[in-house]
């Protein structure tokens, strides 16, 4: 069995919405692809320890979650505490502080990593690399970081690496299936309580541009939700 996966979890993309009799509020909460991919990956390869980015958005919580709901021993990294304790709220056993913590060492002793989900790309990407084991699976999502990083094919050969490419809007075009399917398996954990949607902070219709702001700033640890 495995032992560990990085998740990277960064901006998230706004999903296509299905005609599903569960709450549509959840649909644009949780409805990401990188955490219906995460059950695909789960179910298959059976991990035991899951390392997650939780950068600053809620994406990376439900990937805590996520995680622990297969059994995994999760770990997550963030920049600074404050991210980090509410990683731990949400099940999270080991928090990697990404502006104090080495990364790449802290991964390796606990025996390096199987998956890398990274929608950030730059340092973190060269980083999570370095922290895999070999024949690593990286999942390339975006490039939140602004920073796209360029591949040393030598290091995929030396380590057996993978690097796979993952675009949601690619799926709804040649097969939707998977993410509909996906999504209701999430809309089921989300009935079953197994997920529980982290909204940070709420603002009225009137104070788009405060929460824009906030999110620009990164001073958010969930979803931003504006009332309309």
């Amino acid at each position: 069995m495995k032992s560990s996966i990085i998740l990277a979890a960064g901006l998230g993309k706004r999903v296509r919405e299905y005609s599903l009799d569960l709450p549509k509020p959840l649909i644009e909460v949780n409805g990401k692809p990188f955490i219906e991919y995460s059950i695909n990956i789960m179910e298959e390869l059976g991990f035991e320890e899951i390392f997650i980015n939780v950068h600053y958005k809620s994406d990376g919580l439900t990937a805590v979650e996520l995680g622990k709901y297969f059994g995994a021993q999760v770990l997550a990294a963030a920049r600074g505490k404050e991210k980090l304790k509410i990683a731990q709220e949400f099940g999270a056993d080991v928090l990697i502080d990404t502006n104090t913590d080495n990364l790449v060492e802290v991964v390796k002793s606990l025996g390096g990593a199987d998956v890398v989900y990274d929608p950030i790309g730059g340092e973190l990407f060269k980083e999570a690399m370095r922290a895999c084991k070999p024949e690593a699976k990286i999942l390339t999502i975006g490039f939140a970081s602004g920073d796209i990083p360029l591949i040393a094919a030598n290091h995929l050969l030396v380590k057996n690496l993978s690097v796979i490419g993952l675009n949601w809007g690619g799926y709804l075009k040649f097969n939707p299936t998977v993410l509909s399917n996906s999504l209701r398996e999430l809309m089921e954990l989300y009935k079953q309580e197994k997920l529980t949607p982290h909204i940070s902070h709420i603002y009225p219709f009137s104070e788009t541009t405060a929460a824009l702001e906030l999110i620009k700033n990164r001073k958010s640890t969930g979803k931003v939700v504006v009332k309309i």
